[in-house]
């Protein structure tokens, strides 16, 4: 899987209205169909940490040694490529409560020194995964593994969490709910008609 940061271009975002409008809407369908001429048409590209949206790539051709079926040796046979907004929030906690500590400063539970303040939580919400960006190795992240250093005991994680801890964790790891994402009507006869 590749990410790769863009923001908007305005000349080509206007040269893309411009041909949607004078070819009356088939400029938006091959456009819709081909979603690399339109990112290369209205993206420029941008490193991550300053992105306002970002193209996800998953390879058509994925050598794994161990698989005989064809089928198998793609990791999408599709070749996807779907474009996603980055999702940007003020956040002003330490680094420590999205993302691991060093596995040595684990031990001590208490905030080290070099635990930074995250002043923006940027994040990218991909099949129902949450990817944040991780300013120290400028990539998105799963935080999947991450745990707090007060849970010590069982005692002291049935008193839960207050206000204060709660806020951030629902900030980063967002509301714990199980949502959908329908496409609409429409979406789905486009994106039908290019599949056939």
């Amino acid at each position: 899987m590749v990410v790769a940061g863009f923001t908007t271009s305005t000349i080509g975002y206007l040269a893309y209205i411009v041909i949607c409008f004078m070819t009356v809407g088939l400029g938006y369908l091959v456009l819709r169909w081909f979603p690399r001429w339109r990112v290369n048409l209205i993206g420029r590209p941008t490193p991550l940490k300053d992105c306002t949206w970002a193209v996800v790539e998953v390879s058509f051709e994925h050598n794994r040694k161990w698989s005989t079926s064809p089928a198998k040796n793609k990791q999408n046979q599709w070749g996807e490529f779907t474009v996603h907004n980055i999702t940007s929030e003020e956040y002003g906690h330490p680094m420590s409560s999205v993302f691991n500590r060093p596995s040595k400063e684990q031990l001590n539970g208490h905030r080290y020194d070099n635990d930074a303040d995250l002043k923006e939580l940027r994040f990218l919400d991909y099949r129902y995964l949450r990817f944040l960006f991780h300013p120290g190795q400028d990539k998105f992240t799963l935080n999947n593994d991450w745990w707090d250093s007060q849970w010590t005991d069982v005692k002291a994680m049935k008193q839960g969490l207050d206000s204060e801890e709660r806020d951030p964790r629902d900030q980063v790891f967002g509301q714990n709910v199980i949502e959908i994402k329908q496409k609409s009507i429409p979406e789905l006869l486009l994106d039908e008609v290019r599949n056939r």
